[in-house]
């Protein structure tokens, strides 16, 4: 009776696809990315593929509204024109970490991307070891070339396009050191908050001080 199961089971098995013997483990569980509410607004001047009449104003880098993850806090800082031997070629694009803690290991991942008429041009995603006030991303991360129509001439109009950035700590525990930080820098700012207004109170001005002035009104 045995034999004849063991034969069953055999029979069985042999019927069954091998993909669906084949276990597949799931992918490490990563945090959820942050955003800000809404896409960044930048505009892309006709002049910008145009290294002789390019406007000196959008050499200089955009930033766009911070985003605080983790207590940390971060932009987006971007060239409209491009930035480097990417300059009149491409926008140039990276993530700037603003306000960190200054921990070793501060591994972040980031996805920047460009949309332009309600077409997604460019997205990237990346991850990297920030330290505060570093940047990281792309010189060439969207051809200029692709936002206009062709050759550049005199009826060309500036482009709006919209971008946007996501940031997450590259694991849970690189995210829960961050908040660990940001905790104890709250704790921190509260006793020294504390101590002031209990130093405030104490103060003989706090309790204001006796008018001597003399009315001589009739």
């Amino acid at each position: 009776m045995l034999n004849l199961f063991n034969a069953v089971d055999v029979d069985q098995r042999a019927h069954i696809p091998q993909s669906q013997l084949e276990l597949s483990l799931p992918q490490e569980i990563k945090p959820p990315w942050s955003s800000l509410s809404k896409p960044w607004k930048v505009t892309i001047p006709t002049s910008s593929m145009n290294a002789q009449h390019g406007n000196e104003t959008y050499h200089h880098p955009l930033f766009s509204p911070g985003l605080e993850v983790d207590g940390q806090k971060w932009r987006l800082k971007v060239y409209p024109c491009g930035n480097g031997h990417h300059r009149h070629k491409s926008v140039s694009a990276f993530v700037q970490l603003a306000h960190g803690f200054g921990l070793k290991d501060n591994r972040y991942e980031y996805r920047i991307s460009l949309t332009h008429a309600g077409r997604e041009v460019s997205v990237r995603e990346h991850a990297s070891e920030f330290e505060e006030g570093e940047c990281w991303g792309y010189n060439d991360f969207c051809e200029l070339q692709s936002l206009f129509s062709g050759q550049v001439d005199e009826q060309e109009v500036d482009r709006q396009v919209f971008m946007s950035f996501q940031i997450r700590a590259s694991s849970w525990q690189q995210k829960t050191e961050s908040l660990n930080w940001h905790t104890l820098r709250l704790n921190a700012t509260i006793a020294s908050l504390k101590t002031k207004l209990l130093s405030h109170a104490r103060s003989p001005r706090a309790k204001g001080d006796q008018d001597h002035t003399l009315d001589n009104t009739n």
